[in-house]
C-alpha cells in the first residue's frame, strides 16, 4: 500500500497509522500523517495560507449529469447513485456495499435454486415450501435494500425509471409466492427462487458496470497521478527542503531532478534538460528545455537537473485546467443524449402497459389461464426491458472520448463539440501560431539616414514591452540581446490586430502594421520598395514612427510547422474545404498558401472582419470551424460552430475556444476529427443495440414465441440478460480507449 501523501510504500505492519471509520490509513512518517491530518482539516475548514475557502463536494449522477447535489444520495431521474465530481474524494463505498449485498445474495440463491429445480433434493413440499422462504426473505429484504430504496425513490419523484420496474418485478414474485404460502394454501407455484435470483442478477449487473464505468474515467486519473505530492523548493539561504506541493506560492524556486515531473507551472532559470511532455500534447518525443522556456506542471525531466522559477501553482496551473475541463466536459450532455432521455421518459410507461397488457392476454384471453404463468410473463417483460442501457448508451461514451482526448492534447470544452466535430465541412484558420510556429525571428532591419539600428531596435523594443501580441517576443528578446536597455512606455494604447502607441521620452512612438500608419496618416513610400519585397517572400512588416514619422521598419519570418502540409492534405481529403485568413498583405499570404498547398485565403483582415467572415460561411449553409490562437480571435472562435484554440499554455488558449489543442498544431485537428467521428460512431452503436435489444426482448418475454416453439422466457433469463445489455453498452464504450490518435 501508498502513503497517501508522498506515494511511498508502506508495510501493512507499520506503526504509523490513522483509523479512518473502520479502515487504517498507514503512513512512511510522522511528518506525512501531520501533513494528512492538516490536508483534511483545510479540506473542511479552507486554507488559511491561501485564504481560499473549503470546496463544496458535489455528487452527481453518471447518467444525468445535470443532477448535482451537496451529499450523498440517488439521482431522482434514474435512480442510480450519485458520484462524487471530484475524483480526489472518490470512494468505493457503492461498489463495496453492493458486492457485499451480491455475495450474501448468492450464498443464499444457489441452495435455493438448486431446491427449486431439482424436487428430489426435499420431496416434502410443506418443508421445501418453509426451506425457499426462508432462504428468499433474506435476499430480497437484505439483498435487495437499495433496489427497493430506488424503487421507492421513483415513486416518490415522480420519475419512472430502472428500478421502478425492477422494483415491480421483484417484489411481485416474492409477495405472489408467499401469499399462495401462507394464505391461499392451494397448489400454485412458488416462484421464491425467481426473486431470489432476480435481485441476485440485479446486484451482479450493478457491481460489473460500476467497475467497468470505473475504467472510463483512467484517463482522468492518469492525469491527476500526473501531479507530484512534493516539490523541492529552494529558500532564499540556498537550503533545498522537499515541501507539501500545497505550501508552495507564486514566485518560488524549485529543483526538479532527472526523473521528476515538473511540480508547477514555470520558468527555467538554470539548468538545461528535455521534459517529455506526452501526457500533456500527446506528443512521445521530449523537447528540449533550457534557460527562459516555460515548462508545465505533471511534465517528466528526463536528463538534467533545472531550477523552475514558479509562475502557477495549485489549481492555476495548465494541468488543474485541463482536469477540470475534462470534468466539466464530461458532465455535458450533447443533443443526441437529449434524444434518447425523451426517448426514455415514454419508455417506462409504456414497458409498464406491455407488463399488464401481457398479464391480461395470458390471464384473460388465452385458452389454458394459468395465474403463475401470467404474472411470471408480466415479470419478465418488465424485467428485460429495463432502459438502463438507453441511459448509459451516450454518457460513458463521452466520459471515454474526452479523457482519450486529453491524453492526445486535445481538450473538448463540453460533449456538443464532440459531435459538431464529424459535421465540420469548413475550415477557417489564423496564419501566426496556427500554421506557422509562432516563433517569428527577425529577417532585416531598415532605418532612415540618422537613427543607427540600436535606437530603432530601443524604441521598437521599449513600445512592444506592453504588447500581447505574439510578435512583440521575438522584438524584446532581440533588441536585449544586443545590450540595450528598454524603457516602460507611457499613455500606452492597444490597437486590435493593427498596432500599439504610447509615448517613451517625450516622444510619441507608434508601432504596427501599414493600416494603423495610414490611419495616422504616416508615410510609407520612402519604404514601398524594400517592404514589398519581404512581403513577397512572406515575411510580416512591422513599420515604426516617431513623432508622426516613419523611421524604419523591421522584417519578421515565421517558419510553417512540418505538421502543418500533412494536417491540411489529410483534412483537404475529407471534403473540408480549408481557408487562410491573415493579417498580412495579400502576396505573403498568397506565397504561405502555394507552399501548403491552400487555393482559398483571405489576407489583411482585421480581427472584428473575422467574425463576418465565419458569419458569411454559415450564411452559405457551411459548418464553420475556426481555428485561432484563442487571444484577438475570440468573437469569432465563439461564432463558429466549432472553436478551435491553438494552446500555448496561456490561459487565454485554455479558456477560448470549444476544442483547446494544447500542442497548439494543425494535427490536432486531425486527431479531434478522428475522436468526434469514432465517439458519435460510437454512441450510435451503443444506442442501436439499447434500442433493438428492447424491440426483440419485450414481445419474447411476453411469450410471442410460445405459440411457434412453446418457449417462455423465466424471468431469471430476462434479469441476466437486462444486466448482460448494461454491461456491453459500458465495454463497448470502452473500446474507444483502443484506437490510434
Amino acid at each position: 500500500m501508498k502513503d497517501p501523501i508522498c506515494g511511498m510504500e508502506v508495510q501493512e505492519n507499520s506503526k504509523i497509522f490513522l483509523i479512518e471509520g473502520k479502515e487504517k490509513v498507514y503512513f512512511c512518517s510522522k511528518y506525512c500523517l501531520e501533513n494528512y491530518k492538516k490536508r483534511k482539516e483545510q479540506i473542511l475548514k479552507g486554507c488559511e495560507l491561501c485564504e481560499r475557502k473549503a470546496e463544496e463536494i458535489l455528487y452527481t449522477c453518471p447518467m444525468h449529469p445535470e443532477i448535482k447535489e451537496k451529499k450523498e444520495g440517488f439521482c431522482q431521474k434514474c435512480g442510480m447513485a450519485l458520484e462524487p465530481l471530484s475524483l480526489e474524494f472518490e470512494e468505493e463505498k457503492e461498489y463495496k456495499d453492493f458486492l457485499k449485498r451480491f455475495w450474501f445474495s448468492l450464498t443464499f440463491t444457489i441452495p435455493l435454486f438448486l431446491i427449486s429445480m431439482f424436487g428430489f433434493i426435499i420431496p416434502k413440499e410443506e418443508l421445501k415450501g418453509w426451506i425457499e422462504f426462508l432462504l428468499a426473505t433474506p435476499v430480497v429484504l437484505y439483498g435487495g435494500y437499495p433496489l427497493f430504496v430506488r424503487f421507492f425513490n421513483s415513486i416518490k419523484y415522480k420519475s419512472l425509471n430502472m428500478f421502478t420496474l425492477i422494483g415491480i418485478g421483484i417484489s411481485t414474485s416474492y409477495i405472489f409466492s408467499t401469499s399462495v404460502k401462507f394464505f391461499l394454501k392451494e397448489n400454485a407455484n412458488l416462484y421464491f427462487e425467481t426473486a431470489s435470483v432476480i435481485t441476485t442478477l440485479v446486484l451482479l449487473g450493478q457491481v460489473l458496470e460500476m467497475k467497468a464505468r470505473k475504467n472510463t474515467k483512467k484517463s482522468i486519473k492518469a492525469l491527476l497521478s500526473l501531479s507530484p505530492k512534493k516539490a523541492r523548493k529552494i529558500f532564499e539561504d540556498g537550503k533545498e527542503e522537499d515541501v507539501p506541493l500545497e505550501e508552495l506560492r507564486v514566485g518560488d524556486k524549485v529543483r526538479v531532478k532527472p526523473g521528476e515531473r515538473v511540480p508547477v507551472d514555470g520558468i527555467v532559470i538554470d539548468g538545461g534538460t528535455y521534459i517529455d511532455e506526452s501526457m500533456i500534447t500527446g506528443e512521445p518525443i521530449p523537447v528540449l528545455k533550457k534557460e527562459k522556456d516555460f515548462v508545465i506542471a505533471g511534465t517528466l525531466n528526463q536528463e538534467g537537473s533545472i531550477i523552475v522559477l514558479a509562475e502557477k501553482v495549485g489549481k492555476d496551473t495548465v494541468l488543474s485546467k485541463i482536469i477540470e475541463m475534462v470534468k466539466i466536459a464530461q458532465g455535458s450532455k450533447p443533443k443526441i443524449q437529449r434524444l434518447a432521455d425523451k426517448i426514455s421518459s415514454y419508455f417506462v410507461p409504456f414497458v409498464f402497459f406491455s407488463s399488464v397488457l401481457t398479464f391480461i392476454i395470458w390471464q384473460f384471453l388465452s385458452k389454458d389461464p394459468n395465474l403463475s404463468i401470467s404474472i411470471m410473463n408480466a415479470i419478465s417483460v418488465l424485467i428485460i426491458a429495463c432502459p438502463c442501457a438507453l441511459g448509459l448508451a451516450t454518457p460513458i461514451s463521452i466520459v471515454v472520448a474526452t479523457g482519450k482526448g486529453a491524453l492526445s492534447g486535445v481538450l473538448f470544452k463540453d460533449s456538443s463539440s464532440i459531435e459538431v466535430m464529424k459535421k465540420v465541412n469548413c475550415l477557417l484558420i489564423d496564419k501566426t501560431g496556427t500554421i506557422t510556429e509562432g516563433k517569428p525571428s527577425i529577417q532585416f532591419i531598415k532605418t532612415i539616414e540618422g537613427i543607427s539600428k540600436e535606437e530603432f531596435l530601443f524604441y521598437l523594443g521599449s513600445i512592444e514591452r506592453k504588447s500581447e501580441h505574439p510578435l512583440a517576443k521575438p522584438i524584446i528578446e532581440f533588441a536585449e540581446g544586443k545590450g540595450i536597455k528598454l524603457e516602460e512606455p507611457k499613455n500606452f494604447q492597444y490597437f486590435m490586430g493593427r498596432g500599439v502607441k504610447g509615448y517613451i521620452k517625450d516622444k510619441e512612438v507608434l508601432s504596427g502594421s501599414k493600416f494603423l500608419m495610414e490611419e495616422e496618416n504616416i508615410v510609407l513610400s520612402s519604404f514601398e520598395v524594400d517592404f514589398k519585397k519581404f512581403e513577397e517572400e512572406g515575411c510580416t512588416i512591422i513599420f515604426l514612427s516617431l513623432d508622426k514619422k516613419l523611421i524604419g521598419f523591421v522584417a519578421l519570418f515565421d517558419r510553417i510547422k512540418d505538421s502543418s502540409i500533412k494536417a491540411l492534405e489529410i483534412l483537404k481529403k475529407e471534403g473540408i474545404e480549408v481557408v487562410i485568413l491573415s493579417g498580412d498583405n495579400k502576396k505573403s499570404t498568397e506565397n504561405l498558401a502555394k507552399k501548403i498547398g491552400i487555393k482559398d485565403f483571405i489576407a489583411e483582415v482585421l480581427p472584428e472582419q473575422k467574425l463576418e467572415i465565419v458569419k458569411r460561411y454559415q450564411s452559405e449553409g457551411m459548418i464553420v470551424c475556426m481555428a485561432g490562437d484563442g487571444v484577438n480571435d475570440a468573437p469569432a472562435l465563439s461564432q463558429a460552430d466549432v472553436g478551435i484554440a491553438m494552446g500555448t499554455g496561456t490561459d487565454v488558449a485554455i479558456e477560448a475556444g470549444d476544442i483547446t489543442l494544447i500542442k497548439g498544431d494543425l494535427y490536432g485537428i486531425v486527431k479531434a476529427r478522428l475522436i468526434s467521428k469514432k465517439t458519435v460512431s460510437n454512441i450510435k452503436e451503443n444506442l442501436f443495440w439499447a434500442f433493438i435489444y428492447n424491440f426483440l426482448g419485450i414481445p419474447i418475454a411476453a411469450g410471442a414465441l410460445y405459440p411457434f416453439f412453446g418457449i417462455l422466457l423465466s424471468p431469471m433469463i430476462a434479469a441476466g440478460a437486462m444486466s448482460f445489455s448494461s454491461i456491453s453498452v459500458v465495454l463497448n464504450a470502452l473500446r474507444l480507449n483502443k484506437f490510434n490518435v
